[in-house]
C-alpha cells in the first residue's frame, strides 16, 4: 500500500501523546481524519455533555455536537500556542446548542399555531434546572478563568496537562481555578442558587460523559471531507448550525472592524455634520407635509431573515448501477477497518478497474484499447484503500498475475494490507508461504495494532490460517541515514531526482520508480536492498523527490544480488544527497506472525 508503512510507523512512534496543537497542525497539513478523530475523542465527551444539558432532543444534540467540530475544522489553522481548545469548544458548543434549541422552540410554536388552538402545545425542549445556567455563567467569565475551569473540572485533565496546554505554571493554574470558582459561585448565587460550596458541587456534576463511537467516526469523516461532500455524511440541521456559527464568528469580527472605523470617522463626521445642519433644516418639508421613505433594514432584520432561510443541499449525483453494487460488496461499515471479499468476484469489480482505465486515458487521443476494456481483471490480488466513503486510487496494491483461487503468500498479503514488508515481518517460513485468497478493503489511517488483530481474525475464520499477528521491538542491523541533505544530481538528472543503483545505470523508461517524501523513499529503498533503513537526524530535506530503480538483464540470482547490494546502493545514494549511511544495531518495530494456539 503506497505510503502505508510510513503512516504505520509514524502512528506507532507518536502513539497517543500528541498535543491538541500538534493534532490540529497535522489535520490542517493533510486533512488527516485520524488526527481529527483523536481530537473528537479527547474533547467530545465535554462537548456532547454541554449539548445534552441544553437540548432534550437527542438527535438535535448530536447535530449541535457535529456542528461544533465542523466549525473547528474550518478554524483549525487559527489556533496557536497557549490557546485552549477545550475552552473554545465549550463556547462554540454552548452557542450551537442554544441555536438548536431555538430551532425546536420556533418549530413547535409554528406547529401549535397551525393546529387547533384547543390542542395542548407540546412543551419546549428545555431543561429548567441549574445545569444550563452553569454553562451560561461559565461563558460570562473572563477567558483565563473559564479555560482553567473547563480543562480541570469539566474535562478532568490533570493539573500538569492543563497547565501545559494553557502555557502557564501549575501555581498560576491553581490561583486561576480558585479565583474562577469564586467568581462562578457569585454569579450563580445571583441566579438564585445558594447551596453551600455551590461552585464545586455544580462543576463536579457536569463532567464529560460517554460518547457514541459512531458519532466520533461520522464527525471526523465529515470534517476531513471537502465542503461539497459533507451533506452526504451529516444532517441538514448540523450543516445549518455550522454555517450559523461561522456567520456569527464573521459578524463578531466585522463588529470589531466596524467599531474601529466608526471611532476613526466620528471626528470627521462631527465637523461635517455641523456645517450641513442648516442646509438640512432648510430642506425639511413644510409643516403638514410628509415624505414616504422605506425603512433601512437593521442588522437584526438581516439576521432574522437568515435564521428562517432553510439550508437546501444540492442534489447528489445518482450513482451508476455498478457503483451501487460495488459499494454493497466493498464498502466498509461503521467501525469496520478491514473487510475481505472472497472470489468469485462480482461483475462490478471489473467495471471499477475499467473505469480507472477510462480515467487514465481521459483527455488523451485514442483512449483505452478494446483489449483493456474487455479484461475481467480477476487475476489481481488486490488490497483497496478506503477513504472518504470510497476507494482511494492512491492506496491500491496489486499482485499480478495470480489466479483468484490460488492467491498469494501470507507474507505478500501482510505486506499489501498492513505495509509491513519482509524486513518488518517475522515468522516461520512455512507459515509465511501459506496462501491467502480474496480482495481486502482497508481503512486508511486505521490503528496498526487493531488492523493486525482484525486481519488475524479474518485469516483464521475465512482463510483457514490459524495465525496470530502481534507487534514487537526486535533488535536488528539497521542502516541509519543522517546529516545535511544537499542535492547532487547525476549528469542529465534534475535536482532531487535520485538514481537507485549499485554498479550501472539503465534507461529511465525501464526499472520503475516513484515520488514522494524522503521518508517514503526510505521505505522503497528498504524493499529494494532488502535491509532495514531508518532516518536519523536530518536537516534540509526537500518536501518531495523522485527516484528510479536500475535493473539489468538477464535477471539471474547473481545479477539481482549485485544490483541490490546494500552498501553499494547506499554509497551511491549518499553521493547524490550528501547524507551519511551507517550500519547500527537498533530495535525495529516488527510484525510477528505465529501459529495461533
Amino acid at each position: 500500500m503506497a505510503g502505508g508503512l510510513v503512516s504505520v510507523l509514524e502512528r506507532l512512534k507518536h502513539g497517543g501523546d500528541a498535543s491538541d496543537l500538534e493534532l490540529l497542525r497535522q489535520f490542517v497539513a493533510c486533512r488527516d481524519e485520524a488526527a481529527f478523530a483523536r481530537l473528537v475523542r479527547r474533547h467530545g465527551g465535554m462537548v456532547f455533555a454541554v449539548c445534552r444539558r441544553i437540548i432534550c432532543d437527542y438527535q438535535l444534540a448530536e447535530d449541535a455536537f457535529q456542528a461544533t467540530f465542523l466549525v473547528l475544522a474550518r478554524k483549525a489553522a487559527s489556533f496557536g500556542p497557549g490557546d485552549s481548545l477545550g475552552g473554545w469548544l465549550h463556547g462554540v458548543a454552548y452557542h450551537s446548542a442554544l441555536r438548536a434549541r431555538a430551532m425546536v422552540e420556533r418549530r413547535r410554536s409554528f406547529e401549535a399555531s397551525v393546529n387547533d388552538a384547543s390542542q395542548p402545545m407540546v412543551a419546549a425542549a428545555e431543561n429548567n434546572d441549574w445545569l444550563p445556567l452553569l454553562d451560561r455563567e461559565l461563558q460570562l467569565l473572563p477567558r483565563k478563568y473559564r479555560d482553567a475551569i473547563v480543562l480541570s473540572h469539566l474535562q478532568e485533565r490533570s493539573r500538569k496537562d492543563a497547565a501545559r496546554e494553557l502555557g502557564i505554571s501549575e501555581g498560576t493554574l491553581s490561583s486561576r481555578l480558585a479565583r474562577g470558582r469564586t467568581l462562578l459561585a457569585k454569579r450563580l448565587l445571583r441566579r438564585g442558587l445558594s447551596a453551600p460550596g455551590l461552585s464545586v458541587m455544580t462543576i463536579e456534576g457536569v463532567k464529560a460523559g460517554d460518547l457514541p463511537p459512531t458519532l466520533v467516526l461520522s464527525t471526523a469523516k465529515a470534517a476531513a471531507l471537502n465542503t461539497a461532500n459533507q451533506a452526504a455524511h451529516i444532517s441538514e440541521s448540523a450543516l445549518f448550525l455550522m454555517r450559523d456559527a461561522m456567520k456569527a464568528t464573521l459578524l463578531n469580527r466585522l463588529k470589531l472592524v466596524s467599531f474601529g472605523i466608526l471611532i476613526a470617522g466620528c471626528c470627521t463626521f462631527l465637523g461635517i455634520g455641523w456645517s450641513t445642519y442648516n442646509q438640512s433644516r432648510a430642506q425639511q418639508p413644510e409643516p403638514g407635509r410628509t415624505q414616504s421613505r422605506s425603512p433601512l433594514p437593521t442588522a437584526d432584520h438581516l439576521l432574522a431573515a437568515a435564521e428562517f432561510r432553510p439550508f437546501v443541499p444540492p442534489p447528489a449525483a445518482k450513482e451508476p448501477p455498478w457503483q451501487v453494487e460495488f459499494r454493497r460488496f466493498y464498502a466498509l461499515r461503521d467501525q469496520e477497518i478491514i473487510r475481505r471479499v472472497e472470489p468469485p468476484y462480482p461483475d462490478c469489480r471489473a467495471e471499477y478497474f475499467r473505469e480507472q482505465i477510462r480515467q487514465f486515458y481521459k483527455g488523451t487521443r485514442g483512449g483505452p484499447s478494446d483489449a483493456e476494456l474487455r479484461k475481467d481483471y480477476a487475476d489481481y490480488f488486490t488490497a483497496f484503500g478506503w477513504k472518504d466513503d470510497w476507494i482511494d486510487g492512491r492506496h491500491i496494491s496489486h499482485v499480478v498475475p495470480i489466479k483468484p483461487e490460488v492467491g498469494v503468500s501470507l507474507a505478500q498479503a501482510i505486506h499489501l494490507i498492513t505495509g509491513f514488508g519482509p524486513m518488518r515481518t517475522e515468522g516461520e517460513k512455512s507459515l509465511l508461504e501459506r496462501k491467502v485468497t480474496g480482495d481486502f478493503v482497508v481503512l486508511e489511517g486505521a490503528d496498526p495494532e487493531k488492523l493486525a488483530a482484525e486481519l488475524a481474525k479474518i485469516l483464521r475464520k475465512k482463510c483457514d490460517l490459524p495465525v496470530s499477528l502481534t507487534f514487537a521491538d526486535v533488535e536488528r542491523n539497521v542502516y541509519v541515514l543522517s546529516g545535511k541533505y544537499e542535492a547532487k544530481p547525476l549528469p542529465d538528472r534534475k535536482k532531487n531526482q535520485i538514481e537507485v543503483y549499485a554498479t550501472e545505470l539503465s534507461e529511465r523508461n525501464t526499472g520503475g520508480g516513484g515520488g514522494g517524501t524522503l521518508l517514503e523513499m526510505t521505505q522503497h529503498i528498504e524493499e529494494f536492498i532488502e535491509a532495514p533503513v531508518v532516518l536519523g537526524e536530518i536537516t534540509g530535506a526537500p518536501k518531495s523527490l523522485q527516484w528510479h530503480y536500475n535493473y539489468r538483464s538477464p535477471f539471474t540470482e547473481e545479477q539481482r544480488a549485485s544490483d541490490r547490494n546494500p552498501d553499494a546502493v547506499l554509497m551511491n545514494f549518499s553521493a547524490q544527497t550528501g547524507l551519511n549511511s551507517k550500519l547500527e544495531k537498533r530495535k525495529v518495530k516488527t510484525l510477528v506472525v505465529k501459529k495461533a494456539e
